[in-house]
């Protein structure tokens, strides 16, 4: 049932530009409007109304957050005749944002859209992206894991394990990182942050702190000293 009712939804975008402005083909579109006839990806059980779908137009950013419709083949898909049935075209930012959380929360690779899509909304300087800052929320493919936006930098840093460059498929997210708080070198709050992850592994083992790890640990403890006679580090800080 789902695959015909694609095939009878295809045939009706193929034919919207010779139809959209004839009666006969207004009424149907009224009554597609109001009807549940339409799939959601995952669900076999129900159908649904337009007007509770989204367009599934780069899905992957924002798939675990809402109903998609079940239509996949976006090249016949007909945008105008989506958005005259309601059917949300584009994602709200609350939503790619929340996606990009459940990829950290259960440790999933997020796909590039998702990215893709907050780097645009960074461009348009949505309030939104700085709810992102200071979490692990960039996913680092050569570690397999999120880091924080304090451990990703556009100039190399000599932090080890702790802190990597930004990989070269990422530059393009630059609007995106820098609204988040990546940057070029670190900053005495960030040697902090690097600081007690250190101390926080090691202490969990009730391991010395040696070899490398003890490298990066006295830079840290350089840079915090830098900061405090610059009085770039408040009284807050200090405490953590």
């Amino acid at each position: 049932a789902k695959r015909d009712s694609s095939e009878a939804f295809y045939f009706l975008c193929d034919h919207y530009d010779e139809w959209k402005e004839k009666p006969f083909f207004q009424s149907a579109i009224d009554n597609l409007r109001e009807m549940e006839c339409f799939p959601a990806e995952g669900d076999t059980e129900n159908w649904h109304s337009a007007s509770t779908l989204y367009a599934p137009y780069r899905a992957e950013a924002f798939r675990s957050q809402a109903s998609i419709l079940d239509f996949r083949n976006t090249t016949r898909l007909k945008t105008e005749l989506l958005e005259e049935l309601d059917i949300t075209i584009n994602p709200e930012t609350k939503l790619v944002i929340g996606h990009l959380q459940y990829c950290m929360k259960t440790g999933v690779s997020p796909h590039v859209s998702t990215y893709q899509v907050l780097n645009e909304r960074a461009q348009r300087s949505d309030p939104l992206i700085s709810e992102l800052a200071g979490s692990r929320c960039i996913y680092v493919e050569r570690q397999k894991t999120f880091v924080r936006p304090n451990q990703l930098y556009w100039i190399p840093q000599q932090l080890g394990r702790y802190a990597f460059t930004i990989p070269g498929n990422f530059e393009a997210f630059k609007p995106l990182f820098t609204a988040i708080g990546v940057k070029n070198a670190p900053e005495g709050r960030d040697y902090i942050d690097i600081l007690l992850d250190i101390i926080s592994e090691h202490f969990e083992y009730l391991k010395a702190i040696t070899g490398s790890d003890r490298s990066i640990y006295d830079a840290c403890l350089r840079g915090i000293s830098a900061a405090i006679e610059r009085e770039e580090i408040n009284a807050s800080d200090i405490q953590r």
